[in-house]
């Protein structure tokens, strides 16, 4: 992954479960939930600060996404 991006645990308060960021150089890019279940990930795409706009490539943002579902998989619940 691109070391400009990193993934954050978050425990939002407007969640119950677990909740990760994707971040962008220290900059928050994305939110991805598991309120829905495992196979129904929801993800919040926010906007750069300052009116600008997000620059990165395609496959850097794709393997952020991938390591931040792997993330949520590996903090998943254990069943009691």
């Amino acid at each position: 992954m691109n070391n400009k991006f990193t993934i954050e645990l978050s425990s939002d308060l407007r969640y119950e479960d677990v909740v990760v960021e994707i971040m962008y150089n220290e900059e928050t890019v994305a939110t991805i939930s598991q309120e829905k279940g495992l196979d129904k990930l929801e993800i919040e795409i926010f906007p750069p600060c300052e009116g600008k706009k997000w620059m990165f490539f395609f496959n850097d943002f794709l393997d952020a996404l991938n390591a931040a579902k792997c993330f949520l998989l590996k903090m998943q619940k254990i069943p009691e």
